[in-house]
């Protein structure tokens, strides 16, 4: 989601409440975030976990003053391409163009996707790659 918050502004904030019930009874559900400072996210980890998602965490390195961009990319990925078996669709909050290939690849193998984004942050790589292209609209914010 941190490609669509870019294009819908730095104070906003996501309504991850309503973010899960996109999905009515999901088998599996996983947020994955980067952060500096983990005790500060605790209750939003507990949050997220109230809304029934599963929590993973990398930590940011800080170097002086510059700041390592860490990415789930890779790792989201690897996650759906082992959990392939267990479903026959994927649903994936993102503006990130990136997954376009993960999409290309589930469709290949038989699966459906669909992608939920902001219609500002969307790119047409995501269009290309998700069967299924929903906008999220002001009810996703908080």
């Amino acid at each position: 989601m941190h490609a669509c918050r870019r294009h819908i502004g730095p104070g906003a904030k996501l309504d991850f409440e309503h973010l899960a019930n996109l999905v009515p009874d999901p088998v599996w559900r996983r947020a994955y975030l980067v952060t500096h400072h983990r005790k500060q996210h605790l209750p939003f980890y507990a949050a997220l976990r109230g809304y029934g998602f599963d929590v993973f965490e990398r930590f940011q390195v800080s170097t002086g003053r510059d700041r390592t961009f860490i990415d789930w990319g890779i790792g989201i990925s690897l996650d759906v391409v082992r959990h392939l078996p267990a479903f026959d669709r994927f649903v994936l909050i993102t503006g990130d163009s990136d997954f376009s290939q993960l999409f290309h690849h589930l469709s290949l193998e038989g699966k459906r996707t669909t992608a939920y984004t902001f219609e500002s942050s969307v790119t047409q790589y995501l269009f290309r790659g998700a069967d299924e292209v929903q906008f999220l609209g002001p009810e996703a914010l908080m």
